[in-house]
């Protein structure tokens, strides 16, 4: 579990986003939008 969190901050600080940004976008997302993938593209 550790690894996958891992994996999203990382991918979102090399993207250029704040990870703090990056998770809690991506899981409002989810809630509201079940599915849905969010990127750190999608966020600049």
């Amino acid at each position: 579990m550790a690894a996958l969190y891992y994996t999203l901050l990382e991918t979102a600080r090399l993207g250029g986003v704040d990870p703090r940004t990056s998770l809690r976008e991506a899981a409002i997302r989810a809630i509201t939008e079940p599915g849905a993938v969010t990127l750190p593209k999608d966020l600049t």
